[in-house]
């Protein structure tokens, strides 16, 4: 949807809702899931053809409009992912802080600058080197120490960024937990693909191949199919 008095285009997914289908950012799908309260995906897309994405799972206090409104802010200013997660946790930071993931994708797609700030699970799975996690920098405060540094990831043919808050995947989880989801959820299987169906899609495939735990529970997918799917 258009937002008066930003040049960006804005999409939020939460337990009332989401879009109606994967959003696209030239050869890459985004999609996202909410499987109950506390949780919700943010995407905008500036001025100069990045887009944002953030998954988070929130405080009681942080409604999910403020949280569009800082997105949507960022996104207008075309910040990078350090800038929003800072902005993210003076609304949402405190004794309770969110659960927070940024992700910007750029113009052509493949090019992703990220920082996972307090999620449990973020990683990148590709076909040929399997997954990377990476870790969140602040999951006691949620505010980004000092010297954090964003990663930036280029999206192949068939690989996928995929991220998860606890309601999904604990904070204490191992490599063992994080192997067993990525193939409950098929990503080794169907990698980027899986960022291209529709959220509610995504929510399904989660329910029924996932048993959830404790707390809010989201999702989010940025991917590129594979190239015989895209040339199909």
């Amino acid at each position: 949807m258009s937002v008066p008095g930003f040049p960006t285009q804005t999409w939020t997914g939460d337990e009332s809702g989401g879009p109606s289908a994967a959003l696209i950012q030239g050869p890459v799908r985004i999609s996202g899931a909410v499987l109950g309260a506390g949780a919700s995906w943010h995407v905008a897309r500036d001025r100069l053809g990045w887009t944002t994405v953030v998954l988070i799972a929130r405080p009681q206090r942080c409604e999910v409009l403020g949280v569009d409104a800082i997105v949507r802010a960022c996104a207008d200013r075309c910040v990078d992912p350090l800038t929003t997660a800072h902005m993210l946790a003076r609304r949402c930071g405190g004794m309770d802080p969110a659960e927070t993931g940024v992700l910007r994708i750029g113009p052509r797609g493949q090019l992703v600058e990220l920082l996972n700030v307090s999620l449990p699970a973020m990683i990148h799975w590709d076909p040929r080197q399997g997954i990377a996690p990476f870790e969140p920098v602040a999951v006691a405060t949620g505010y980004p120490p000092d010297g954090t540094v964003t990663e930036m990831v280029r999206l192949a043919p068939g690989a996928v960024l995929f991220a998860a808050t606890r309601g999904v995947l604990p904070h204490e989880a191992g490599w063992q937990e994080l192997n067993e989801l990525v193939s409950s959820l098929a990503i080794d299987r169907f990698g980027g693909q899986i960022a291209d169906v529709p959220p509610n899609e995504l929510a399904r495939l989660v329910r029924s191949s996932w048993t959830l735990g404790d707390g809010p529970a989201g999702t989010i997918a940025v991917g590129q199919p594979p190239a015989l799917v895209q040339a199909a």
